[in-house]
């Protein structure tokens, strides 16, 4: 038996309306002997509409209909992802192109992780990391993640998990934000992104 019939057959409200409880029980009734054990050569053959009965299906035509409906729940999930994705690499550049034209981005940091950096550059760091490097994290790292873009966006440079050094490892290989994320475009790199305000 296929496994889509052995799930029906294993429906105790087939059983039920069979004078069963449920499918164990009909099993467990050896008394039967051959006559029951012959009733499992059969099928069920149709489907019947329980809002139309007159609109019945072949299991093979409910087959077809089941792939169906699997496949357009698969295709559009898939352009779910997609447009949830294309926001996302929106969003990216469009925070990366604010940070440049912030009045401050050309304010070099002095002090703290982020020395050496503009504050423009930092803050465009801080959005390519998020967004492509600090995905599948566990609690409570997330919960330090999700702090950090609180204070992204509130206008702060975080120090969230090891943004800045992984900034700096970037800098010092000749990297800047913008070809970091063109290259990683090109790569067909996933995003990420914390829960935004």
């Amino acid at each position: 038996m296929s496994n889509s019939l052995d799930r029906l057959f294993r429906d105790d409200s087939w059983w039920a309306q069979l004078g069963f409880p449920d499918w164990q029980l009909a099993f467990s009734l050896h008394d039967a002997g051959d006559r029951f054990a012959d009733l499992l050569d059969y099928e069920p053959v149709a489907f019947v509409s329980k809002a139309n009965p007159s609109d019945r299906l072949t299991l093979e035509q409910f087959r077809d209909r089941l792939r169906e409906a699997k496949e357009e729940a698969r295709r559009k999930e898939e352009e779910k992802q997609a447009a949830l994705a294309e926001r996302r690499r929106q969003l990216g550049w469009k925070m990366i192109e604010a940070a440049y034209l912030a009045p401050d981005a050309e304010e070099q940091i002095i002090t703290g992780r982020w020395a050496g950096f503009s504050r423009g550059d930092a803050t465009a760091w801080c959005w390519n990391l998020f967004q492509y490097e600090f995905r599948g994290l566990a609690h409570p790292k997330i919960e330090v993640l999700h702090r950090g873009m609180e204070e992204l966006q509130a206008g702060g440079l975080p120090e969230a998990l090891w943004c800045p050094e992984r900034a700096h490892e970037l800098h010092a290989r000749g990297l800047k934000p913008r070809e970091y994320r063109q290259h990683h475009e090109a790569l067909g790199s996933p995003t990420h992104m914390p829960r935004l305000r």
